[in-house]
């Protein structure tokens, strides 16, 4: 697991300005980022009509192939700069390497530029596949304790209106439990389990 802290100054040619604050990247293909919501517009003035932002990322630093909306936080239009926004992105590739920006965005539509970037390094999945409780003996057999921990985390999600804190603390506990990385653990993930019954390292 890949943890980032990034606090930097960032020249901005457009609407408002920010940094991304940080990242944290899971096994198996999920990935939360962190920022605190702008607060001004480039030229010092107030930022009063915050609409939301865009979460970008790519393979190739700077190229960004995929993005994704993000609401503002309950606190906008007019931020006080201490609340701290959360994106989360599932289904990242395994072993690959992504780079990641935000951008905010105005009730007009106008954005601005880019924030830092961040890198985060998607760790290989628990092999075998579906091995996902690391405990006692189990640790080498896919086995009941799998089957488990599926059940107690069937359903739980970090993606769209369930990416936040609370969740998050609850996603901790359960991510191996996503064997894909898609941010949620549903039947796909169960499958895997119950595919590769019995099954050691």
């Amino acid at each position: 697991m890949n943890r980032h802290i990034i606090r930097t100054s960032l020249l901005l040619l457009a609407v408002m300005a920010f940094v991304v604050l940080g990242s944290e990247a899971f096994a198996g293909g999920a990935g939360i980022y962190s920022w605190n919501p702008p607060t001004t517009n480039v030229d010092g003035s107030k930022c009063t009509n915050l609409a939301g932002y865009r979460l970008y990322w790519g393979t190739e630093s700077g190229n960004y192939s995929h993005s994704m909306n993000v609401s503002a936080c309950a606190g906008c239009p007019e931020p006080t700069g201490t609340e701290e926004e959360i994106g989360c992105i599932g289904g990242l590739t395994p072993g690959t390497t992504y780079y990641v920006a935000v951008k905010a965005y105005n009730t007009s539509g106008g954005e601005s530029g880019y924030s830092n970037e961040v890198v985060d390094v998607m760790s290989p999945p628990s092999s075998p596949l579906g091995n996902i409780y690391l405990g006692g003996a189990s640790i080498a057999i896919v086995d009941g304790n799998d089957l488990n921990l599926i059940s107690h985390c069937f359903g739980v999600s970090i993606l769209g209106s369930s990416c936040n804190y609370t969740k998050l603390t609850q996603w901790k506990s359960c991510e191996p439990a996503d064997t894909n990385g898609d941010g949620k653990v549903d039947g796909v993930d169960l499958a895997d389990v119950a595919g590769n019954f019995g099954r050691q390292q």
